[in-house]
């Protein structure tokens, strides 16, 4: 979420931004940053995310969908929705949310409000119109890679709610959805085989962050976008329950 913060904060403070890309050795790095926004934050709203899975397993007082109530109202958690805005996949629309809840099966299913959505409206309309605009000139994307990553959903013939992922994208973040066009185009994109948790954790990566921070690229990760197979360009999300409830396996899971 920092390079959605960081992305915010150049739309919003265009003047102290161009200050601070112009000053001498500054350097920005994204981090499997959902700039373009993720679904796996409908794939946690909709109950489906081993996050909230966990979590309603650790919770003795509220039930999974009393913390979805609550997580669905969290405006830092609607900001990264997908910016998309074709109409099956317009979050800002309350028709979007009702169309999944049926497909679940539970119309009483928590969702949120008519409040929230407007406000996260004007937010991705912010976002749209003004991201390509950035000067990505002093920044670099690593983008992760993780075997399943959301990617959207449909109605199945039988009106159901499924969840679609991909192998091209770091387990949270599709490359699709996180690396802005015009960081491609001026060749600052990484790749690297570890999953979206484990960008700012991985012993392996420290050397080449080191690198790009202090020069602005490295020989230590690869340009070229992994190539993936057919069959993992989208596929039904597999279900995904963990039943570690130990200390190490909640951190694990809640904190990437």
């Amino acid at each position: 979420m920092g390079g959605v913060l960081v992305r915010d904060f150049i739309l919003r403070h265009d003047d102290t931004w161009q200050r601070l890309n112009k000053s001498i050795g500054f350097q920005l790095l994204f981090l499997g940053a959902p700039l373009g926004g993720s679904y796996r934050i409908p794939y946690v709203l909709f109950g489906k995310d081993p996050i909230i899975g966990k979590l309603s397993k650790i919770d003795i007082i509220n039930t999974k969908k009393d913390l979805l109530r609550i997580f669905s109202a969290f405006p830092g958690l609607l900001s990264l929705l997908p910016l998309a805005n074709d109409s099956d996949n317009d979050f800002t629309k309350a028709k979007t949310w009702q169309k999944m809840r049926k497909g679940l099966g539970d119309t009483d299913w928590p969702v949120p409000s008519n409040e929230d959505l407007s406000k996260f409206e004007n937010y991705r309309n912010l976002a749209i119109q003004n991201s390509t605009k950035i000067d990505f000139t002093n920044a670099v994307y690593i983008a992760g890679r993780d075997k399943s990553t959301p990617s959207g959903y449909e109605l199945d013939e039988n009106g159901a709610l499924v969840f679609l992922s991909t192998g091209a994208g770091d387990q949270s973040v599709t490359w699709e959805s996180g690396i802005p066009q015009k960081m491609v185009e001026n060749n600052s994109v990484y790749y690297a085989d570890v999953t979206h948790g484990a960008l700012a954790n991985e012993p392996l990566l420290f050397k080449a962050i080191d690198e790009i921070l202090a020069y602005g690229s490295t020989l230590l990760l690869k340009k070229t976008r992994p190539a993936i197979r057919a069959v993992e360009e989208s596929f039904k999300t597999p279900e995904a329950t963990d039943f570690d409830l130990t200390a190490e396996g909640i951190e694990k899971t809640i904190l990437g």
